[in-house]
């Protein structure tokens, strides 16, 4: 596939396709183009699955959903389709992926799976992308995806790095805290087709606050997340702009606190001083 011809995954929970869509929409203005200005492209039809959204965007559009999306996973792209049904092909299509023009000499971690297809050894897979690609095969690194279903092979990099739910924001958790992306997507059913005004009036409390997670979420729900990094800084396909100390000014946009005020509490004393700190 060529850069303009490339699909990319935004992995979602189950059931949270459908906001993650939305959010999807909303972003899509937002985004630049690889000069750092706003782009003019028109937002594809995309495709569900399960767990999901596949959409036809060049690269370099696709990583920049990494920012702004708050109830996703990770965002994926596809380097590969192809039927496969022994391993001398499966290894030959895998050569023939360029690999280290993304990722360089940075190590790889596969992430396999194979169901209803010929080649259901796991193991073997994982061996054959190695060779394929002449990497070890690491516990940390570049997460590679290889997925094949019904004779279909998949082969995704992974743009996000560290899952999205991990905003670089808490330090101190509870024992149960909720997941991020979790939060956001309760906040988002919640508001609905709330304007902005009318929330900018209201007090949001949570009387369970633990470790403020549902708050700290709800505070910064309509913001960017610049403040961490994600594998695709790194790769070496992609304009330099990401790269550049203060690329977060090219986004023209003043974020937007949903609630008048933030008011949280919780039986344990111990979780209300976490949360505060």
């Amino acid at each position: 596939m060529s850069l303009k011809e490339s699909l990319c995954f935004v992995s979602t929970p189950l059931g949270f396709e459908s906001e993650a869509e939305r959010e999807i929409k909303e972003a899509w203005p937002e985004l630049l183009d690889a000069s750092g200005r706003p782009h003019s492209a028109v937002l594809p039809e995309g495709e569900w699955t399960k767990g999901g959204i596949e959409y036809a965007l060049d690269p370099f559009t696709a990583v920049q959903l990494n920012f702004f999306l708050k109830t996703a996973n990770r965002i994926l792209i596809r380097l590969d389709r192809f039927k496969v049904r022994d391993f001398p092909k499966l290894h030959e299509r895998l050569r023939k992926i360029d690999l280290k023009s993304w990722i360089g000499s940075a190590p790889i971690r596969f992430e396999v799976s194979a169901s209803k297809s010929r080649l259901g050894h796991e193991g073997r897979i994982r061996e054959t992308a190695a060779k394929a690609w002449n990497v070890p095969e690491s516990d940390e690194g570049v997460r590679v995806f290889i997925r094949i279903q019904d004779d279909l092979c998949d082969v995704s990099l992974d743009s996000s790095g560290e899952h999205l739910h991990k905003r670089g924001v808490h330090v101190l958790r509870g024992e149960a805290p909720l997941r991020e992306n979790i939060a956001a997507f309760c906040l988002r059913r919640l508001i609905g087709e709330s304007a902005p005004g009318e929330l900018s009036q209201i007090t949001l409390i949570d009387p369970m606050c633990g470790s403020g997670t549902f708050l700290s979420e709800a505070a910064t729900l309509w913001s960017p997340l610049f403040r961490r990094r994600f594998s695709f800084q790194d790769f070496g396909r992609l304009p330099k702009l990401f790269k550049q100390p203060q690329f977060a000014a090219n986004y023209r946009m003043t974020p937007e606190i949903p609630f008048r005020r933030f008011v949280g509490f919780d039986v344990d004393t111990k979780m209300v001083d976490v949360s505060r700190k």
